[in-house]
């Protein structure tokens, strides 16, 4: 009797074994197809965290340049769009106050004016726009 329980169990150990080697060998499969998935996962993360990164460059270089247009477009308007607006404001109130009452030609040279400033106004707001990171905070926040 001694030995058939010890056969029994030998065969019982040896079957119990081999489905231990087959559970162990799907759990390996699933934990390599699950290691595989987070390391794509994380690696087109990385990508993208790039690729974040290079929009930024790329941003900042075009903030540059904004900030550089507008620059350079203040100091135009104050150096030579100002001064050529100034004798053509000379030159118009001097003919329409030969034509119109003095106050009137005040009136419309302000009002002149004024549609220019905000026409300018408005151009700059728009490149404004463009300084910044707005894109790139757009799609970190994704």
């Amino acid at each position: 009797m001694n030995q058939a329980n010890a056969e029994s169990a030998t065969t019982g150990h040896q079957s119990g074994g081999a489905g231990t080697n087959k559970t162990d060998l799907n759990n390996e499969a699933s934990f390599r197809a699950s290691y595989e998935s987070i390391d794509a996962f994380v690696k087109s993360k990385l990508q993208r965290y790039e690729a974040l990164a290079q929009l930024a460059g790329e941003e900042a270089k075009l903030s540059f340049n904004a900030l550089l247009v507008a620059m350079l477009g203040g100091i135009m308007l104050i150096g030579v769009v100002g001064m050529f607006w100034f004798l053509l404001n000379v030159l118009a109130g001097i003919a329409l106050h030969y034509i119109m009452q003095p106050l009137l030609v005040v009136i419309v040279l302000l009002a002149v004016n004024a549609l220019c400033g905000f026409g300018l106004l408005r151009y700059l707001r728009k490149v404004r726009g463009l300084i910044g990171f707005t894109k790139s905070l757009a799609r970190f926040k994704e």
